[in-house]
């Protein structure tokens, strides 16, 4: 009697599950201590590149690969199946076709590039269901448009992607095609897996599901369910406190940029009314730049305060109304007013109210 190796692969076709290198590495250790080997495959599909490698493992195993198909093969499921020496499905198995998918991220060229490469794997994947179908690649053109096409077990021998419809090992609740099309690659999936394990399936997600989820929050991925929730509640009070200092920096930068112009505002470089618009300035460029913008601007003073000071420049030189002798600078507001705006906007950056 011919001692057969067994390889479960239910669930998903990736490195966080069934990868590539785990699957060929069960084949390379069976094969070198049984004559055959069957797959047992309940597989809703996955990553196209870790399907082919798994493909080319199988085709490449020296001993006979049986795959028994117990309740779905969809997507690149499908293809890794075709690998196989012979191909079973139960009775109430169902098969799932439709085109690789893909996402890229950037520039139009980005995107070009990603549909140019998915429509070389429609072409390789065609090429498969043609060879093991004996049918050609335009008679499955039809199902890579986009939809998701399902197939009974005998609709699936009938296409020829399967050689043998099998009995399941157990009695399942009936699953009709239109329930299997309405539900989906992975929901199909998990109600076969709950129906026949419940407890076992259960546990196991549940497992899976805390591992991820411990290595993503730094612990380690036999980290208990207490472990992860302490370090989730610490998380989440770090976020809140986080939240408060943003909002009390934040309160205390405006206060600081206010404090500014108000200094501004009291040694009359600026207007009271321009108040709001130098605020502004502060809360986009900061404080310090505020502060340099401010210092550029001369306080502005009583033209009193101007004709007490004295100087002996001729009047056809002078350059600034600081350095119009008292003298002549009520002549000059008088007698001169062009002259006298153009010195005192000269001194102080704005015309003077006449």
């Amino acid at each position: 009697m011919a001692k057969i190796g067994k390889i479960k692969l239910y669930g998903e076709i990736g490195r966080w599950q069934h990868s590539a290198n785990s699957i060929s590495t069960m084949l390379e250790q069976l094969a070198t201590s049984h004559d055959e080997i069957e797959i047992r495959m309940h597989c809703y599909g996955g990553e196209v590149f870790e399907g082919y490698a798994i493909f080319n493992a199988i085709k490449n195993c020296e001993k006979k690969v049986t795959i028994i198909i117990d309740g779905i093969a969809a997507s690149m499921a499908t293809i890794i199946m075709l690998a196989a020496d012979e191909i079973q499905i139960a009775r109430n198995g169902f098969l799932m076709i439709h085109a690789p998918s893909g996402y890229s991220y950037g520039d139009a060229q980005k995107h070009i590039n990603t549909a140019k490469l998915l429509r070389k794997l429609e072409a390789t994947v065609l090429s498969e269901y043609s060879k093991r179908s004996g049918q050609k690649s335009k008679d499955f053109r039809k199902y890579l448009d986009g939809n998701d096409y399902w197939f009974t077990a005998s609709e699936a021998k009938a296409l020829g992607l399967v050689d043998v419809i099998i009995d399941p090992i157990e009695e399942l609740e009936t699953i009709d095609k239109t329930t299997a099309e309405s539900l989906g690659s992975k929901n199909l999936f998990s109600k076969y897996v709950a129906l026949s394990q419940p407890d076992l399936f259960n546990n196991n997600l549940k497992i899976k599901k805390m591992k991820t989820i411990a290595l993503k929050l730094g612990l380690q991925e036999n980290a208990n369910e207490t472990e992860i929730l302490k370090k989730i509640d610490q998380l989440i009070t770090t976020a809140q406190s986080s939240d408060v200092i943003k909002k009390e920096l934040e309160t205390l930068r405006l206060s600081n940029i206010t404090s500014v112009v108000d200094e501004a505002v009291k040694q009359k470089r600026i207007t009271a009314d321009k108040k709001d618009q130098f605020i502004e300035v502060g809360k986009k460029a900061g404080v310090e730049i505020l502060k340099a913008t401010l210092e550029t601007i001369q306080p502005a003073q009583k033209v009193t305060s101007v004709i007490s000071k004295n100087g002996n420049n001729n009047n056809s030189e002078y350059t600034k109304l600081s350095e119009v002798p008292a003298s002549e600078l009520v002549e000059m507001r008088e007698n001169d007013k062009e002259k006298y705006v153009k010195l005192f906007k000269a001194e102080y950056g704005f015309a003077p109210e006449m």
